[in-house]
């Protein structure tokens, strides 16, 4: 189980709203990654992404939402606005690439990365998740897991369903992408 938690703090660290994962589209995704390339071209911008990753390593509660949805940039918007100065380098960041809102921003980056993630993660180790799903269903399995442990395996087990449920149009405007998602998703 503790690989499963390190694989997915892996995943995590290479690293809904207006925008719907219909709507989706290759401005779209040439729009995120430019706003992307812009947060890591100054070593200041960088610092803001920094901090919010080092938050949220290990906390996976709260990053699928209700309807299956994994929310990382969705959820960085939220956090900014608790952190003004990296708000305002978020805002600039995506108002240059041109996004009408934070929100629009963070909606098209939750759709990118979670498409991201489906490409990188290898098959198996989804598999291995429904595995581990069979036996967390097993009564009194969870019985020896901590409160945070129990939120966190099913946390993940929610992220990895979100993988699976990436549309292949979705997958198709992504993966030509992945190099350079690759660069400034780390």
């Amino acid at each position: 189980m503790r690989k499963l938690f390190a694989i997915v703090s892996f995943l995590w660290i290479l690293c809904a709203v207006p925008v719907q994962a219909g709507d989706f589209s290759e401005t779209e995704m040439e729009k995120f990654i430019a706003s992307l390339e812009s947060l890591n071209s100054s070593p200041t911008d960088i610092l803001a992404l920094q901090r919010y990753m080092a938050e949220m390593q290990n906390n996976f509660a709260g990053m699928v939402d209700d309807d299956g949805q994994l929310r990382f940039f969705g959820k960085m918007v939220e956090w900014s606005v608790l952190n003004p100065d990296e708000r305002a380098i978020i805002s600039r960041a995506s108002n240059s690439a041109g996004f009408a809102s934070l929100n629009e921003w963070g909606a098209t980056g939750d759709i990118v990365f979670t498409a991201f993630l489906a490409l990188e993660t290898p098959a198996e180790e989804i598999a291995a998740v429904e595995q581990l799903y069979s036996l967390v269903s097993e009564p009194g399995y969870t019985n020896s897991l901590s409160d945070t442990e129990r939120e966190n395996l099913l946390a993940v087990m929610a992220m990895f369903k979100a993988l699976k449920s990436v549309s292949p149009s979705t997958l198709a405007i992504v993966r030509p992408y992945r190099d350079r998602l690759s660069v400034v998703l780390k």
